[in-house]
């Protein structure tokens, strides 16, 4: 049994923790996932077997299981927090221009009237409403919302 978890060691270099954390992932994981961490995992255990003929089998298929869930984790995890970071900007983004539209009386009055740059609008919300934007944010929905009520106009 030591010489199995010495053999299980110095092909994984992780912990008995680690393994678990692992074996509980793939646990969660959909049927889709399944198939392809057991294809990843023939590959490996092949590898496994030609390298280490004399080996027991069960021990390189665990061994090769834990590769290929880490190979699984490496490469969706890498996806999905590509993925979050667009999302999270995108919804950052949507908020700050939602809440700009609910200022936007005191914008235009501030661009027209008053004619201040976006720069001092920025500011102006930022001091009185408490509300930090972007001036170039501003200019964007400027020129998108000014410019498509003047086509309505003409």
């Amino acid at each position: 049994m030591q010489n199995q978890q010495h053999v299980i060691d110095c092909h994984l270099k992780i912990s008995e923790e680690q393994q678990r954390q692992r074996l509980r992932i793939f646990a969660r994981c959909t049927l889709t996932e399944w198939l392809e961490i057991m294809r990843m995992h023939r590959e490996f255990i092949y590898r496994l077997k030609n390298s280490n003929p004399n080996e027991d089998i069960s021990i390189l298929s665990y061994i090769a299981l834990n590769f290929a869930l880490g190979e699984h984790i490496r490469l969706s995890g890498t996806i999905e927090s590509k993925a979050n970071k667009v999302r999270a900007k995108h919804e950052k983004r949507n908020r700050q221009r939602e809440q700009l539209l609910r200022y936007w009386s005191i914008v235009r009055n501030l661009k027209i009237e008053q004619g201040l740059s976006y720069r001092d609008i920025a500011t102006f919300l930022k001091k009185d409403k408490k509300f930090e934007v972007d001036h170039s944010t501003i200019w964007k929905l400027w020129n998108e919302l000014e410019t498509q009520e003047k086509n309505i106009e003409e």
